[in-house]
């Protein structure tokens, strides 16, 4: 360990907590000593009074002097840029919060509603974490409660789907995800089939997307249940419809499939459903990865349904996929799963 100096580039204590750590590694425990050592390391650009006769009068005399406020106030500017990175653009919670901790320490800020407003700071115009954070904030006046919070929102956040995310939906009842394949059904509207098969495949792959056509932008805000969206299968760009006109091929409900163009793209919006609360309007929770969530048509409310019904085309079997307008069940429910890509290598 290198002997410690001081130039007014750190805190005070943490000098004298080095210093001791030092004298303590080369057996050097006389307090005068000590004192003498602090003194001897200090910058010669710092003056002190000449009469110090203890560790403590010396961190007073050192945070009495200017150098300290400005290492302070240099602190609270690193706190007020200072912006946080996820995981998976790179960055790492657990460093993050240590240095923002450090700086708070430096800066001698324990006030916890200051705190809160830097860190709030860090998340930068992302109105999940903002929202969520401040929610669970409510009666919480530790800062060591609210550094831990932080990191359960941000580890959320990496679940949370957005517009853009590439996702999957297993059917809960049997198991089997939502696909979509190059075969056209031989009744009906004559488009591409959707079924669910055992495994995920890039033919399980979808788009949540704003738009009706695939988005350019690969990530974007957070979807929530109630709000519209589109389903674009992302091998073949084709959009998800639930279409009364036309029947099922075995149980003769709406006919689901994957369309190319539509002459009305508003129809083929959907909204998810919290099956423990199945409230069409609640705009404010977000939908996380492996949330158990409904599926419907906005304009026409066919919820999207599968069950053990199979229909066979070209001699293979396939289990059904449909739309209906009934009480929603146990074969409506599906799991949404937010793909990264590295699932089907």
């Amino acid at each position: 360990m290198e002997l410690p100096t001081y130039n007014g580039t750190c805190h005070p204590d943490k000098y004298i907590k080095r210093m001791r750590a030092y004298c303590k590694i080369n057996q050097i425990t006389n307090e005068n000593e000590i004192l003498e050592l602090c003194i001897l390391m200090l910058d010669s650009i710092l003056t002190i009074p000449n009469e110090i006769n203890s560790l403590d009068e010396l961190t007073t005399s050192l945070k009495s002097h200017s150098t300290f406020n400005i290492f302070k106030n240099t602190c609270k500017a690193k706190l007020k840029f200072l912006k946080y990175v996820s995981e998976k653009e790179g960055g790492n919670t657990a460093i993050f919060l240590a240095n923002f901790r450090s700086l708070c320490d430096d800066a001698e800020i324990d006030d916890v509603e200051e705190i809160t407003n830097y860190l709030l700071n860090t998340l930068s115009s992302d109105k999940f974490l903002k929202v969520e954070f401040k929610r669970k904030l409510n009666g919480i006046n530790s800062v060591d409660e609210i550094l831990e919070i932080f990191s359960d929102i941000v580890i959320d956040e990496l679940n949370v789907i957005r517009y853009g995310s590439l996702v999957a939906f297993k059917h809960v009842a049997t198991g089997k995800y939502l696909s979509s394949c190059n075969k056209n059904y031989s009744t009906g509207s004559g488009f591409q089939i959707v079924f669910a098969k055992n495994n995920l495949s890039p033919n399980s792959v979808w788009v949540i997307s704003k738009n009706v056509q695939l988005p350019n932008e690969p990530f974007d805000k957070p979807l929530s249940y109630g709000n519209p969206f589109y389903l674009i299968h992302k091998v073949s760009g084709n959009k998800l419809d639930m279409d009364k006109r036309y029947k099922s091929p075995t149980t003769k409900h709406a006919e689901v499939c994957t369309a190319p163009t539509v002459s009305q793209p508003q129809r083929l919006r959907l909204i998810a459903i919290n099956p423990v609360n199945n409230d069409n309007n609640n705009n404010n929770n977000c939908i996380l990865s492996k949330e158990i969530i409904n599926i419907q048509n906005l304009e026409t409310k066919l919820i999207l349904r599968s069950h053990d019904f199979t229909f066979t085309l070209a001699n293979k079997n396939y289990q059904e996929v449909v739309g209906h307008d009934k009480r929603m069940g146990g074969n409506d429910e599906w799991c949404i799963e937010l793909l990264d890509g590295t699932q089907l290598e």
